[in-house]
């Protein structure tokens, strides 16, 4: 039997996997996925000193750690 269950990292923003966002990323590294993350909060810093983003509360990035595991597990 195959090892079934990987780990991945995601970033999420405010603690939410799925919040607005269309798209998910899924890192098989913890690296890749927190250098995405500070590239993120570069970006994030760099729009709150917009005007129109003055006075909104910045998002926050963090790396999750997560296994998934195949649905052949979960088959009666």
């Amino acid at each position: 039997m195959t090892n079934r269950f990987r780990k991945v990292f995601i970033v999420c923003r405010d603690n939410k996997i799925f919040s607005d966002l269309t798209q998910i990323t899924v890192y098989k590294y913890r690296g890749h996925a927190e250098g995405h993350c500070k590239h993120l909060h570069e970006k994030a810093m760099e729009e709150q000193k917009m005007l129109h983003n003055v006075n909104k509360p910045m998002p926050k990035f963090k790396v999750h750690g997560f296994f998934l595991v195949h649905e052949d597990l979960f088959k009666e």
